[in-house]
């Protein structure tokens, strides 16, 4: 199987001299650094050979497949176990990456590659390539090799990293290496503060911690122009729009951006390729609920059609097409990097919810307050379809409180993943019958009385009500068009105060109550309250 491989890798590479000389100058630089060394046939004991190929981005690297195998048998990756993950949470450190008014990203270079293998498991990270490359893949000309250190592609490799990072970190104890720890996914690391020198004293930190484990952190990004020039030249990322977990950061303007498709979905296309197209919309934290809920909506309509994944939907796939479409040209969606742009005295997070009669949803925000100002920001939303089965039982209420239930998760799951005290956590909701349920000390009917009794484990959480025509979760439960989200503005007039008023929960105390636009409600005013939830 290998050499099956090695072969058609070969053929391929062999049409260009150059590409073909690149591949295999990668090989002669991993035996150079001792990532690989020379190896024979095992013809008494056990062994493996990896199969890999060509991967051409901005430079040719050779990928590796331990997943393949020969027919009937298992490969590398089913007879290793995957190991823990002992990564943070991705959409955690979006959110994190969001506060500080500095931010800077790097990499580890090859951290795999860093990481060295037992001499005794090497045997199975053997890899066959030629010794001449002007001459094929056969008899004399077959070189053997076999790696020295953690290969890419090997399904225990990431939690190899991870745990060899976490005990080098583990050296240093509290402070900056705790930070490193909570803040690198893999090989990235994402570091903040309020200040550049503070952010400059971190990176260069962070540089010798990683150098003592004879790993180079370079490629350094920021926000901060007086940072950049600080660091060395070598390394620097020479790009101003590098990736940041999946979303581009244009680190002059300071803001995120997501990549939408380019084209609408055709009339004759099919669930399969309906589905790829949602698969295509990176948007961990959710802000895109609103537009990706019609396309959900649309694709949940067939789900019960007795027909292949590659059967057209004809006339019927014009709505989902309109959503996406415009002009066949690439859509981009910004944001601002910095959630609050102001520093905070303190901070609040205020959860929307609302269902209504095909999804539920919860919009998260976070309200900074400070003797002159109040700031507010959409950092998380999530929305759900109704289920077509058993969904027929389900009644508005019921929904509600359902919705009531998922705010109450994302809520806990934000309190424990933003990093930072918060002064007051609220949830609202504008159903006075899920809320009179929640505040109610009586026995409800089973299918209520489950969800209630998670809902109220979170004693920190005050409820309250809120109109519907106030309830920025009210768009994430009925759609609205992509054009117009893409033409909203996240700044807006900032709230001075907020009405009090008796709150409807498990709380007694008096809190305050959310005033949003006293403006007539529009769809576009309704956006910008959706993500900005300025008043």
């Amino acid at each position: 199987m290998a050499f099956s491989r090695l072969c058609s890798t070969y053929s391929s590479l062999h049409r260009s001299a150059d590409l073909l000389g690149k591949y295999n100058k990668v090989f002669l630089d991993y035996l150079k650094q001792g990532i690989i060394e020379p190896a024979k046939r095992n013809t008494e004991g056990q062994e493996h050979y990896l199969a890999h190929h060509a991967v051409i981005t901005h430079k040719i690297r050779p990928v590796f497949d331990a997943s393949a195998h020969p027919r009937g048998q298992p490969s590398l990756n089913d007879c290793l176990l995957r190991g823990p993950v002992l990564l943070p949470e991705l959409v955690g450190l979006l959110i994190r990456f969001r506060l500080p008014k500095f931010v800077a990203i790097s990499d580890i270079e090859s951290a795999f590659l860093m990481v060295g293998l037992h001499p005794s498991d090497r045997e199975f990270a053997k890899f066959l390539w030629v010794k001449d490359i002007s001459r094929p893949p056969e008899g004399e000309n077959i070189q053997y090799y076999r790696f020295a250190r953690v290969a890419f592609g090997v399904i225990c490799s990431p939690y190899l990293l991870a745990g060899v990072i976490r005990h080098h970190l583990g050296k240093y104890g509290e402070g900056v290496a705790a930070e490193l720890a909570n803040s690198l996914y893999v090989d990235n690391l994402h570091l903040g503060a309020e200040t550049w020198p503070e952010l400059l004293d971190k990176c260069q930190r962070a540089k010798e911690i990683f150098s003592e484990a004879r790993m180079n952190l370079r490629e350094f990004s920021s926000n901060s122009r007086e940072l950049m020039k600080a660091i060395p030249e070598k390394d620097r990322l020479d790009s101003k729009e590098p990736k940041v977990l999946g979303m581009r950061w244009n680190t002059q303007g300071d803001t995120l951006s997501f990549l939408l498709p380019k084209e609408g979905v055709k009339s004759n296309t099919s669930r399969r390729a309906v589905l790829s197209s949602l698969a295509g919309i990176y948007d961990p934290l959710g802000l895109l609920s609103p537009s990706i809920l019609p396309a959900k909506l649309f694709f949940q309509s067939f789900g019960t059609r007795e027909e292949t994944g590659t059967v057209p939907f004809l006339r019927k796939s014009r709505p989902f097409g309109n959503i996406f479409s415009k002009g066949g040209e690439t859509q981009t969606f910004s944001l601002p990097r910095r959630a609050l742009s102001t520093s905070t005295d303190k901070i609040e997070l205020h959860t929307f919810v609302d269902a209504s009669s095909c999804a539920y949803a919860a919009a998260i925000y976070l309200r900074g307050v400070n003797k002159n100002t109040v700031t507010t920001s959409l950092i998380f939303s999530k929305n759900r379809l109704k289920p077509k089965k058993g969904g027929k039982t389900l009644t508005i209420p019921r929904m509600e409180l359902i919705a009531i239930l998922i705010g109450v998760r994302a809520t806990a799951y934000i309190e424990k993943e933003i990093g930072v005290p918060l002064a007051e956590i609220h949830l609202w909701s504008d159903s006075q019958i899920a809320l009179s349920w929640v505040k109610s000390s009586q026995n409800q009917p089973t299918f209520v009385q489950r969800r209630l009794d998670e809902i109220k484990k979170h004693v920190n959480i005050t409820f309250h009500y809120v109109r519907t025509d106030e309830n920025p979760a009210d768009l994430a439960t009925r759609g609205y068009h992509l054009k117009s989200l893409i033409r909203v503005c996240y700044g807006g007039p900032v709230p001075n105060g907020w009405h009090k008023e008796e709150p409807t929960g498990l709380r007694t105390r008096r809190s305050t109550h959310l005033t949003l636009w006293k403006t007539k409600l529009k769809k576009y005013t309704l956006t910008k309250f959706y993500l900005s939830q300025s008043r």
